[in-house]
């Protein structure tokens, strides 16, 4: 008697992958600042994925004849292919997508990496598509093309004066009474990255009047107590007529400080549009990385998208712990991770990072009751593509079926809806009645 065994193998070539191009012109380029006409493309997973292809998130804005509008880079480089193969890019749709660079016709150079650039005209999808031996070869790969129309999001700035009767920190230096964040010039800084990170989603930020510097007294001089002192800031801030309404009011501050957390601990702070209707956020002058204003608006956009209950993700890679306080319990570290915007740290110490050590549910099945798991589980990278040590800007497109923190593209937009100014109700006119 004998029993067949099926045996299936298989190996999955990959001819050609699609990145993220940090500069404009030399495609061997692998990292750089965030750029609204470079965006991250979304390239997490390809099986079972519909398209199984990278996502790659573009914002439309029309501002006049398709060759004023800017062009949108990316990077295709050769992973399973000689760079002798000849290769074509076209686009599915002219009426969307005009390429470029190359220009139509024509091949891409024969090497590893190859700069794509295109202009986008209206909303809608479509594909980059690569074609071996001609531009009506063989289909050999492709990049799906997300454009959005954007949503403007009105900005108020706020940098306070704060007086108090603690004038230093822990250390004994003196803390300033206010942000070197106080003029319209130095704010618009933050919001232009903060455009180059979220314009690519559909999402604008402008900035709306002066820069509010009125005074305030807290205890602390330069410092506000998120526990003590937020609800009293939003207060005055409206009893004076100076918070936006149907906007994002930011406050730039020297130090946040809390009950548990001293000065240099809490670089930001920030509501929840779906479940608060002050869109505010909080930004200390220690937390340099421009990123960090994004993130933060991140969460006011409602990420981390968790869409169950307990265990919650706060971050990409932690889990609520009411044990661990501020950023949670690590629970992930890798690449993908440290290129989403909702990373836990703007800045990513490989010395500190290295060994976190991520927890498990109890095997007694008690949900509430954790054990640890003492090991690395994880590779790290020094570089995502965004300079040493520094983190990304990526928000995900698609969703994976173990990753209940996917979507976040449909969840920042559905939520930057609820962000604008309430329509303005007319007023009835009394009728007048003759006299007859």
């Amino acid at each position: 008697m004998s029993i067949d065994k099926k045996v299936y193998k298989w190996t999955a070539i990959v001819p050609v992958r699609f990145t993220r191009a940090p500069d404009k012109n030399d495609p061997n380029v692998d990292s750089g600042d965030p750029d609204s006409n470079a965006p991250d493309p979304d390239d997490r997973g390809y099986v079972p994925e519909k398209h199984r292809c990278a996502y790659l998130p573009i914002g439309f804005e029309y501002s006049g004849p398709v060759a004023s509008l800017p062009e949108t880079r990316v990077r295709l480089i050769r992973e399973d292919i000689e760079d002798a193969a000849q290769l074509y890019v076209t686009s599915s749709d002219n009426s969307l997508v005009e390429l470029t660079t190359p220009a139509p016709g024509n091949a891409l150079p024969s090497a590893t990496k190859m700069m794509i650039k295109f202009r986008v005209k209206n909303v809608g999808d479509a594909f980059l598509e690569v074609r071996f031996g001609s531009d009506s070869g063989p289909i050999i790969h492709r990049l799906r093309l997300c454009i959005n129309k954007f949503r403007t999001i009105w900005v108020k700035a706020h940098a306070p004066v704060i007086s108090g009767t603690i004038i230093d920190d822990d250390s004994g230096s003196p803390v300033p009474p206010q942000s070197s964040l106080n003029t319209k010039a130095a704010v618009q800084g933050r919001i232009d990255l903060l455009n180059a990170i979220y314009f690519p989603y559909g999402i604008k930020f402008t900035l709306k009047g002066n820069v509010d510097v009125s005074p305030i007294t807290f205890k602390q001089r330069g410092a506000i107590d998120c526990d003590d002192e937020w609800e009293t800031l939003i207060k005055r801030t409206k009893k004076n007529k100076l918070w936006i309404q149907g906007g994002l009011n930011i406050f730039f501050v020297p130090q946040i400080v809390a009950s548990d957390a001293g000065p240099d601990s809490i670089g930001g702070v920030a509501s929840n549009a779906r479940t608060d209707p002050d869109f505010m956020l909080m930004i200390a002058d220690w937390a340099g990385e421009g990123q960090t204003i994004a993130h933060e608006v991140g969460h006011i956009l409602n990420l981390i998208n968790d869409p169950k209950p307990q265990p919650k993700f706060i971050h990409t890679n932690c889990r609520e712990d009411n044990r661990f306080p501020g950023t949670g319990k690590c629970v992930r570290d890798d690449i993908v991770s440290r290129r989403r915007l909702m990373w836990a740290f703007t800045e990513s110490d490989s010395d500190v990072l290295r060994n976190f050590t991520p927890y498990q549910p109890n095997p007694v099945g008690d949900p509430d009751n954790w054990t640890y798991n003492f090991e690395n589980i994880m590779s790290y990278r020094e570089n995502v593509g965004y300079g040493v040590d520094k983190v990304g800007t990526m928000l995900t497109i698609k969703q994976l079926d173990k990753d209940r923190s996917d979507l976040e593209m449909k969840e920042v937009q559905k939520t930057a809806d609820l962000i604008k100014p309430k329509p303005k109700k007319k007023k009835k006119k009394k009728k007048k009645f003759g006299i007859f």
